[in-house]
C-alpha cells in the first residue's frame, strides 16, 4: 500500500515574528564626547559641480578684468597684474581640488 502524501503543516495564527535586525554600524558605537582624532590630514570636502563652475568663472573674470585694468594706466599694471595672479590661483586651486 502506498503511503499517503504528506501535507505541509499550517502556520500558526497570531502575532508575526519580526525579521532579525541588522547588526549596529560603527556610527552608533562612538562614545559621547569623543570626536574624530586630529591625527592625519582632515577629510577634504567635495565641491559641487556648480561650485567648480562658479570658481572657474570667477578666476576667468579676474584674469580678463586684470588684463583690461593693466592696459589702462601705469598704476593699473600693478593692480591688474595682482588681479590676474589672483585669478590664476583661483583656477589652479579649483583644478587641484577637483582632481
Amino acid at each position: 500500500m502506498a503511503e499517503p502524501e504528506r501535507l505541509p503543516e499550517p502556520e500558526p495564527r497570531g502575532q508575526l515574528v519580526p525579521p532579525p535586525r541588522k547588526p549596529p554600524t560603527a556610527i552608533g558605537l562612538l562614545e559621547p564626547g569623543q570626536g574624530r582624532s586630529s591625527e592625519g590630514p582632515p577629510i577634504p570636502r567635495r565641491l559641487s559641480r556648480m561650485a567648480v563652475v562658479s570658481r572657474y568663472m570667477m578666476g576667468a573674470f579676474l584674469v580678463v578684468g586684470g588684463a583690461g585694468l593693466a592696459s589702462v594706466s601705469v598704476v593699473g599694471v600693478f593692480a591688474g597684474g595682482a588681479a590676474m595672479i589672483a585669478g590664476a590661483r583661483v583656477i589652479g586651486r579649483t583644478i587641484a581640488r577637483a582632481a
